[in-house]
């Protein structure tokens, strides 16, 4: 995400022969898809957090909205880390991350709703690019999703536009019909889902962005017209209004006392709370908004919160289970203010400082305004119906929580696992460096905002970021010595500081560890860098906003314009005159240190003396069959293996209809041929291959039967390919950078412009299935045949018998040693070993009764009905659900210490894993579950 800046898409004319998405032709290469794992680059951040919804009834179901990095989902039974549910669409459709508003279905827990960006449309014969808004639904908490039809009517949204995070739902999901929604648009009024289709309501104001910044409904009103009866809509610059007719009729509610209304809240009382205010800075349109809350109670409007200033407020929620007791907050600085008496009096809560905060998150300082990172932005404020005295809260940097919202000093923490929306510029993944390759990082980044990262290990959160910043300060180009890893330079810029003249610049001499800024920055600002294979004081510097490009020599004391052979100046190029524009279209030999390469607007440049001169292909670059210019994400790759090889991708622009293909040179730029075996490439990468003179080649893209984006490898330059990735997970929509490891076979490093980062790592040769003794648990005992030793507990006790065991009818039973063992307890959980990704499987559940109905134990005669229990099953894509219900062992085993075996299906999770859930039921006397072994046997997809 960005903090104070959007980038906006160019609108340039179009060529008139246009290359369509349409691949109709069958490839001729196999695309096995490989054993590569993926996942997140571990940053934790950072984001901004638009809005955070929790599921009444089950309030284990949390969903978190990002201005840029789509919706997240919260595991609260399990690894306590959110799960981005964006990852599936494809790069045509990533403002689909840009998402609007979040909402629950009242009655069916595991569907879900957002609204966001998604088709494009070019209007014939002019510049026009128009943005389809769509609602969606999913009915697996966003695993997949599916489209309302609200695209057809044109409705603009702009989840990263200004009032992104002040605003509150514009979904609302009536709650008496969870087949009725609502949603408030930015420019197009008010629409209504019924039946299967969506309708624009009438009676409300048209206003200008941001629109319809809420919908609430009165629950206590009842319901009328097959919905809730009573509905409250903010409208910007218009005030608060109302319908009783379940939106069919509106009026403006008496007294509205502010025009701004920002978010809401309907008590079970029917009372109703409204934050008023201005966007991020407490302004619209440059003008100062005068902010605050209101009470509407019993048709009266009431002042809340006695504030001198006036100040935006923008989050504010009602305890569920006490109307009286309502949080609110200011739409900055972490002011938070608490009544426990409806409203009547308030209470400043006292602040703490954050807990759980990465180490990078910049500290509190004069040059910075004092201002802690979590107190910047203020968005949804939200208590949790499912632990008593729980509240949640985002802003520009991410969630953080509280569980003592009613301490005198509540203790409020980061929740950051796994939320990751960093706006990445680039990633680099340099050779291990020769002289200590222990210390080597494993990869570099640049990001918007946080300026970027060095990466001892992607698993490890970074402890600092490439240079101190004071705000937020963003990095756009980086490079390292090809031959000597230790040497690296970034250049950027400092967002927080006026415009994009405020240069940040660094040079390394030990591996990214710390930089030094450049004495020299006259040449500009952000832009790329490049840096010679083997003498890192020779650097070429192409900063952005037309600066010419500038080459050093003494590590950036002074520079020099660089010029053609004949003297005449080389131009700047189009592709970086705006800071946010990403294309790396100047790089370095990775062998010869004499030798760079320059994408300039139309004709591409190689120097072989460091820079100092430079000589132009004979054609320029769109007669070569290259892409029109003004496509920006334009990327030169350089074989580190070969000196003089080059491979140049073209991503289109959001305005483009263009699927551009991968051209290459082999004469140092020379001349280009496009690669025919690829129909569609947008990013490619060199990593380690079989031999040294032999690297893997990757793309992300498209081969010509394919119709999802997915990342291809190549043993062979681009002859062959397989599959690396499965597209029904992730398409990498945001993808801006890629890279792989130097060091490392099957290790790619994917950068993307609001979802962080992403590592793939694959296996050469699929490694074998799990033998059976691995899928196998003696739950509460020792390694016993085909069954492991007891692992994957949370909770519950253990207890042993020596008694026999009769097998009865059981086909296939486990050894006597495990039906003589088992864990037992009220509620408790078997996470299993690590399995097949993605794949179905059958769970057999082994038991005995080992206690009731045993002489000695719990007695011979009391052992039917004594233990009654359920055993539900869940993972990262799937919520809790029962799959075993009133189990009684006794009574099913036809008596005490006789064996019984329960059999369900169930999914593995992207991380090979499921939960199996153990609960007595409350009827049951003992009051405790059991299990004695667990199997888990393939059954494919």
């Amino acid at each position: 995400m960005t903090l104070f800046s959007h980038v906006h898409a160019l609108k340039m004319r179009m060529a008139s022969g246009l290359v369509t998405m349409a691949l109709a032709t069958a490839s001729i290469f196999a695309q096995p898809l490989s054993t590569f794992k993926w996942e997140s680059v571990n940053t934790q951040g950072m984001g901004y957090v638009t809005g955070l919804v929790i599921h009444e009834k089950f309030p284990h179901h949390r969903y978190i909205r990002t201005d840029v990095g789509g919706v997240f989902r919260y595991d609260g039974t399990g690894s306590g880390a959110w799960a981005n549910t964006c990852d599936v669409f494809s790069r045509s459709q990533d403002a689909v991350c840009d998402v609007e508003s979040v909402a629950l279905d009242t009655v069916n827990p595991n569907r879900v709703w957002k609204a966001a960006p998604l088709q494009r449309e070019f209007v014939r014969n002019t510049d026009e690019v128009i943005f389809k808004g769509e609602v969606f639904t999913s009915d697996n908490r966003g695993v997949t999703w599916k489209p309302t039809g609200l695209a057809s009517s044109k409705i603009y949204m702009g989840g990263n536009d200004d009032f992104r995070g002040m605003t509150g739902e514009r979904l609302l999901i009536d709650p008496f019909n969870a087949n009725r929604a609502y949603f408030g648009s930015r420019k197009q009024g008010l629409w209504r889902y019924d039946n299967s289709a969506w309708t624009k309501i009438k009676g409300l104001p048209e206003a200008p962005q941001p629109g319809v910044n809420f919908i609430v409904a009165d629950r206590s009103a009842g319901q009328a017209n097959g919905g809730a009866r009573v509905l409250y809509a903010g409208v910007y610059g218009q005030g608060v209004w109302r319908s009783e007719t379940s939106g069919v009729t509106w009026s403006q509610v008496v007294g509205s006392p502010n025009a701004y209304p920002l978010r809401a809240a309907v008590s079970a009382t029917g009372t109703l709370f409204v934050t008023y205010g201005g966007d991020e800075g407490g302004e619209f349109n440059g003008t100062k908004i005068e902010g605050g809350v209101w009470r509407l109670k019993a048709g009266t409007w009431t002042r809340m919160v006695p504030d001198a200033e006036k100040a935006t407020y923008s989050g504010i929620t009602i305890d569920p289970q006490n109307s009286d007791h309502v949080l609110v907050a200011r739409g900055g600085a972490r002011q938070v203010f608490r009544t426990t008496n409806g409203g009547d009096t308030w209470v400043e809560m006292a602040k703490s400082a954050l807990q759980s905060e990465p180490a990078y998150y910049p500290k509190p300082k004069p040059s910075n305004y004092n201002l802690p990172v979590g107190e910047w932005g203020n968005a949804a404020l939200v208590f949790d119906p499912g632990v008593i005295d729980t509240v949640w809260q985002t802003n520009g940097f991410g969630v953080i929580t509280t569980a003592n919202v009613s301490a005198q000093t509540p203790t409020w923490s980061w929740s950051m696992r796994g939320l990751e929306e960093l706006v990445i510029r680039g990633v680099k993944a340099p050779p291990a460096r020769a002289d200590n390759p222990a210390e080597s990082a494993e990869l570099l980044s640049l990001a918007a905002d946080m300026i970027g990262f060095r990466h001892a290990s992607v698993k490890d959160v970074p402890s600092s970021t490439l240079a101190p910043i004071d705000f937020v300060a963003g990095g756009t180009g980086l490079d390292y010595a090809g031959q000597k890893s230790q040497y690296a330079a970034f250049v950027g810029w400092d967002q927080d500081k006026g415009g994009w003249w405020a240069v940040r610049t660094g040079f390394s001499s030990d591996n990214g560890k710390s930089f030094t800024p450049f004495a020299n920055t006259s040449p500009g600002s952000g832009g790329i860098i490049a840096m010679s294979a083997n003498n890192p004081d020779n650097m070429v510097w192409a900063p952005t906003r037309w600066a010419r490009p500038q080459v050093t020599f003494d590590r950036g004391q002074t520079w020099q314009p660089i010029i053609r052979k004949d003297g005449t100046d080389v131009p700047a190029s189009f592709r970086l005159s705006n800071e946010w524009w990403n294309g790396q279209v100047l790089v370095a030999d990775r062998i010869d240190g004499n030798r760079f390469y320059y994408l300039e607007s139309g004709r591409f440049y190689t120097s072989a003396d460091g820079g100092r001169t430079w000589e132009g292909s004979p054609r320029e670059v769109w007669q070569m069959g290259m892409p029109p210019w003004w496509t920006l994400a334009a990327n030169v790759v350089v074989n580190p293996t070969r000196s003089g090889q080059l491979f140049a991708t073209f991503a289109a622009n959001r305005n483009q209809r263009e699927a551009f293909k991968m051209f290459r040179s082999d004469d140092f730029g020379m001349s280009f041929q496009p690669l025919e075996t690829a129909q569609v490439v947008n990013f490619a990468a060199f990593g380690k291959g079989d031999a040294d003179d032999k690297p893997y080649l990757y793309i992300h893209g498209r081969l010509s039967a394919a119709t999802t984006d997915g990342i291809y490898r190549s043993k062979d330059l681009g002859t062959t390919w397989e599959l690396v990735s499965d597209p029904t997970q992730n398409q990498f929509g945001k993808i801006s950078s890629m890279d792989a490891s130097k060091t490392k076979k099957n290790v790619i490093y994917i950068g993307t412009g609001g979802r962080g980062m992403f590592v793939g790592v694959g296996d050469e040769i699929p490694p074998p299935p799990l033998p059976y003794f691995g899928k196998a648990i003696n739950t509460g005992g020792v390694d016993s045949g085909n069954f492991r030793a007891d692992e994957g507990a949370d909770s519950g006790n253990i207890f042993v018998s020596t008694g026999a065991i009769t097998i009865g009818s059981v086909v296939e039973p486990a050894p006597q040693p495990v039906c003589q063992s088992e864990r037992y307890g009220g509620r408790f959980t078997y996470t299993s070993p690590v399995l097949a990704e993605g794949r179905r499987y059958k769970v057999r559940v082994h038991f005995a009764e080992i206690w009731w109905g045993v002489d000695g134990f719990g007695g011979t005669s009391t052992g039917p009905g004594m233990r009654v229990f359920n055993v539900a099953v869940s993972n990262l894509r799937q919520p809790e659900t029962v799959v075993l219900k009133g189990v009684d062992i006794f009574t099913e085993a036809g008596g005490a210490n006789r064996a019984l075996v329960r059999e369900f299906e169930a999914y593995s999770d992207g991380t090979g894993r499921m939960k199996i859930t153990f609960e007595a039921l409350s009827t049951s006397p003992d009051g405790n579950a059991k299990v004695s072994g667990i199997e888990f046997i393939e059954l494919g997809f």
